[in-house]
């Protein structure tokens, strides 16, 4: 942790160890000896994470005596984020847990993140619009008109877990060469990683419509990747295309030369 959050994330956590160890087994002397324990006592069943919450309510020294305030001791499952509502996730990425899944990197939530095991080159991370049953779903499979985008690795609590060499890429709708009227997907690599970041913003984004983004590992690594958040600022949208104008979800997609395994972890 940085210097100013060791007060709310460091301190909290050891006073509860602190209570396991030496008043838990306190009490228990007590309880064989003597009376029952007052009120608000714990014995060692308590949990590490009950014990420091404890520490961070208002009447606890941490706060009423030092002004600290606590961080976040567990994460908040948190819903989709509305900029990639109904959004599928594909990603052949080695999933570390349940509590770190894919889509933990669409939820808004700075602290949260994606967790991937060293991630192989060639490895991709995908949100998407794309697919649909038939017509009706269109509208959702246009996609939103995007000014920028920024992907972003190296979680709050694990700064160094980045995407080392990496690229956003962004699927467009397009008119087809030769026929403006007809409209197809079209990939479009928009940004590089930086320092664990990838940020596209301008013309290409103007293009069209961004029915998926993409992140991909270019270079396999042995440490893990954070994906902490994928940011979007709507733009303005434009005349055409419009749903009408898509193709038939139900085509044969495209092969694809990526021999690791996609899995969906489903829409929300």
């Amino acid at each position: 942790s940085e210097p100013k959050d060791v007060g709310g994330k460091v301190y909290p956590r050891y006073l509860g160890i602190t209570e396991r160890l030496w008043g838990g087994t306190l009490a228990e002397r007590v309880e064989r000896r003597g009376p029952p324990l007052e009120e608000g006592r714990r014995g060692l069943d308590d949990s590490i994470h009950g014990a420091s919450a404890r520490h961070c309510t208002e009447a606890a020294p941490l706060r009423r005596s030092f002004g600290f305030a606590c961080g976040k001791f567990a994460h908040v499952e948190l819903d989709r984020s509305e900029t990639w509502r109904g959004a599928e996730v594909i990603t052949g990425m080695d999933v570390y847990a349940h509590a770190y899944r894919p889509d933990r990197a669409l939820d808004g939530d700075e602290e949260s993140y994606f967790w991937a095991i060293a991630p192989k080159r060639g490895d991709v991370y995908e949100v998407s619009w794309l697919k649909g049953k038939s017509k009706s779903d269109n509208k959702m499979r246009l996609g939103k008109w995007f000014q920028r985008i920024a992907a972003v690795t190296g979680a709050v609590d694990r700064p160094g877990d980045q995407l080392d060499v990496g690229e956003l890429w962004v699927s467009q709708w397009m008119p087809v060469a030769g026929n403006a009227s007809k409209f197809e997907a079209d990939w479009t690599k928009v940004a590089v990683f930086k320092e664990g970041k990838a940020v596209a913003e301008g013309a290409l984004l103007e293009r069209g419509p961004v029915a998926a983004v993409k992140v991909v590992c270019s270079e396999s690594q042995t440490k893990w990747m954070a994906l902490r958040e994928i940011w979007a600022e709507e733009g303005t949208p434009k005349p055409r295309p419009t749903a009408a104008d898509l193709p038939d979800p139900t085509a044969p997609a495209r092969k694809t030369t990526n021999k690791r395994a996609f899995k969906s972890f489903g829409s929300a």
